[in-house]
């Protein structure tokens, strides 16, 4: 058999993942093929983000009409897709129409951390794949519900687990340093991040024999799944006075949270990071347990906390029977995963059974996965022109006769 794999990631926290990913195929034996999906340079990774995954400045780049239009995906043994749930229903689709029942890679799709939101969505968007990875045993049984509900085969869902370095972190009784762990969209008005911000700064003010860091999720300019509309390193300068043991913090997290001792988030997937390190964790629950804010994966995790809470150093404790339905390390998976896809394909190879597992169709309307409406924009921008070319003529000629 010839066992290679290309391994696709689109945005740093998917490159993150695939890079784990391509390094565990490569131990396995595969031949590994590392390329990012940036289809123009709003989308590319910054050398700060390249520099902490540990990926080459020179990783090659490409975009899915230039695979498809090569013909090389037919070479292959397999393909992992690191990219959003539309990226990855988008690419099966084509397969589906490129390959047609005819000798084809195998393909595996992922998840960059916790499912906050329209966790049901994203495993229809997956469900084309013939291995789905999942994170968490409470994952792994809600995929295969769906999958029960809706016909599909759920044989390819495999626990991956969360793609964390190795530590531990012994508890001291004394908190030195407090770590906040922003996220990209999360609060996501302006209103929302200065109170955060307040709150901060307050705690800051109230524990002086405290180091308090904030984590930005992005540096100013860079991008990844959710863009920052308002950054907090620019909101910062609305306070004209900050505490001198509160600063910014763009460093990587893994460092970080090795010299934390409590650990603050609203629902990033951090939080997990860090109780698996054994840092204490706080889930900020002062904008509410929201599904659209994640707080409510976090609400039996008995992390959910308020800032009034933290000033009074009423500290949470998390849960160990809601830590383990919720989280798994990803190390002891990945050569079982390795071994399942060679001897799928191997299947494949010796029964020449190359349909796509699953159907979307079942679940995304095949007429509406059809429609085009690009088809449509051009005459809409037509009668929208003339249209206004209309109602110029019309009041051009009702001045004329005015006078």
């Amino acid at each position: 058999m010839n066992k290679t794999i290309l391994v696709l990631a689109k945005f740093d926290s998917f490159a993150r993942v695939a890079k784990r990913v391509a390094d565990g195929f490569a131990a396995a034996g595969f031949q590994v093929d590392y390329r990012l999906i940036a289809p123009d340079r709003r989308e590319a990774l910054s050398s700060r983000m390249h520099r902490e995954i540990g990926l080459a400045k020179e990783t090659p780049v490409t975009t899915p009409d230039t695979l498809f239009r090569s013909g090389e995906l037919a070479g292959l043994s397999a393909v992992y897709l690191g990219g959003t749930g539309a990226f990855v229903r988008n690419f099966i689709r084509r397969m589906r129409e490129e390959f047609a029942g005819r000798q084809r890679p195998l393909t595996l799709t992922g998840y960059p951390g916790v499912i906050l939101r329209e966790k049901l969505f994203g495993f229809a968007n997956r469900c084309g794949c013939d291995f789905v990875l999942l994170n968490a045993s409470a994952d792994l049984d809600d995929y295969r519900a769906f999958c029960r509900n809706y016909g599909l085969d759920a044989g390819g869902a495999q626990l991956f687990g969360y793609v964390f370095p190795p530590f531990h972190k012994e508890n001291t009784a004394a908190i030195r340093r407090v770590l906040f762990a922003e996220q990209a969209a999360i609060p996501a008005t302006r209103k929302e991040r200065l109170y955060l911000i307040h709150r901060l700064i307050r705690y800051a003010a109230r524990h002086q024999d405290r180091e308090v860091v904030i984590k930005p999720r992005l540096v100013p300019g860079e991008t990844s799944i959710f863009t920052t509309k308002h950054h907090l390193e620019y909101l910062l300068r609305s306070f004209p006075e900050l505490p001198a043991n509160l600063r910014l913090e763009y460093g990587d997290i893994q460092g970080l949270l090795e010299q934390t001792d409590l650990c603050l988030t609203v629902s990033s997937t951090v939080a997990l990071q860090a109780m698996w390190y054994g840092v204490p964790t706080g889930i900020i629950r002062d904008f509410g347990i929201r599904d659209e804010y994640g707080t409510d994966f976090f609400r039996e995790s008995g992390c959910l906390v308020t800032f009034d809470d933290l000033e009074r150093d009423a500290l949470p404790s998390v849960c160990p029977a809601w830590f383990s339905r919720n989280f798994a390390a990803c190390d002891a998976a990945l050569p079982e995963i390795a071994e399942a896809v060679a001897r799928e394909y191997a299947r494949r190879e010796q029964c020449g059974d190359w349909s796509m597992n699953g159907n979307p169709d079942a679940v995304f309307c095949e007429a509406f996965l059809g429609f085009r409406p690009e088809r449509f924009a051009k005459k809409h921008r037509i009668a929208a022109v003339l249209n206004a070319m209309f109602r110029r003529a019309a009041r051009i000629a009702g001045k004329e006769i005015t006078r």
